[in-house]
């Protein structure tokens, strides 16, 4: 399935949604869904029944959110009201089933976020041209606007020569590196593989990061760790990342987990909450200030003087990272 076909898909699935304030929850649902039903993770039948109405399709769809909501709360936990079920969802199901086949979803989590840059694109298109017009954005168009999805080879490229090079500096290569640059400087630190962290300070949608997973993978293997165990460490351990895009980052959070569980499919079960944040949880906690002009920081931004403030707030809400 090429890129032009996952855009034709997604645009019609966007189309057929709305723009409804709920319409992003019931295509990351769905998506997700989708998803861990061709890699055997869910046992269920949603997309291959038949349905009488759009109320029966629905209530089946609720009861399998409410299953998964205990592993994945940011996407399925939270309530969607019953009032505001697309009135076509039998229909936007069965796409779902007939649009994305079982071989294209294998094991290739990177589809996830190309599909939600594909669901943005009319969006991002429209605030572009607003951006030409007048110069300015909201601040809630500005994640759209700003999405870029970084190709696959600049993603080995980056990660290859950031962490990958961090560890040959006093080790021998690991796995295929295709993009590892030769560099005659060696170090002369051996590092534990669990005391490396690899940020992404502008996540997305987590490509970047599912990428430096496998990588990561390559090293604990190497140094003789078991799957198992090196999945969980590296997510406990040694993956970051943060984003402004509150939708963006409950699919980063859904596809690191599911590059974690090709390795070990045990990890689920275990309740692991990957290090990724919404950067804009800082902003919620200015916003909950007695001060004015704290919260109308997303819109005042670097403007506001009051850096002890701002600092407070920001490392009240990332402690880890």
């Amino acid at each position: 399935m090429d890129k032009l076909a996952l855009r034709a898909f997604a645009v019609r699935i966007r189309t057929m949604l709305g723009s409804e304030d709920s319409s992003f929850a019931w295509f990351s649902r769905l998506l997700a869904l989708r998803y861990m039903a061709a890699n055997g993770m869910t046992g269920t039948e949603l997309f291959n029944t038949v349905y009488v109405s759009d109320a029966e399709a629905a209530e089946k769809a609720y009861d399998d959110f409410a299953v998964l909501g205990e592993f994945f709360p940011d996407i399925f936990g939270t309530d969607i009201s019953r009032d505001t079920v697309p009135v076509n969802i039998a229909e936007v199901i069965a796409l779902f089933g007939s649009g994305l086949h079982d071989n294209v979803l294998n094991k290739n989590v990177q589809i996830i976020g190309w599909l939600y840059q594909f669901y943005n694109s009319e969006e991002k298109h429209r605030g572009s041209g607003t951006l030409k017009r007048s110069g300015r954005i909201t601040p809630e168009r500005i994640p759209s606007v700003t999405q870029i999805f970084t190709p696959d080879w600049i993603v080995k490229y980056m990660v290859e020569n950031t962490l990958g090079r961090l560890w040959t500096e006093t080790h021998s290569r690991c796995g295929n590196w295709e993009y590892l640059a030769e560099c005659a400087e060696r170090g002369d630190i051996a590092r534990n593989p669990e005391g490396i962290t690899f940020i992404d300070p502008c996540m997305g949608c987590g490509n970047i990061l599912v990428y430096a997973f496998d990588v990561f993978m390559d090293i604990y293997r190497r140094c003789g760790y078991d799957d198992d165990k090196a999945a969980e460490l590296i997510i406990r351990n040694n993956l970051y990342g943060l984003d402004i895009d509150r939708p963006a980052y409950t699919l980063a959070v859904f596809s690191l987990l599911m590059k974690a569980a090709e390795y070990s499919p045990s990890i689920l079960s275990k309740g692991i909450v990957p290090n990724l944040a919404e950067f804009r949880s800082a902003a919620d906690k200015m916003h909950e200030s007695n001060d004015d002009e704290l919260k109308n920081c997303h819109i005042y931004g670097s403007l506001i003087q009051k850096k002890q403030a701002q600092r407070k707030a920001v490392g009240y809400t990332y402690t880890a990272v």
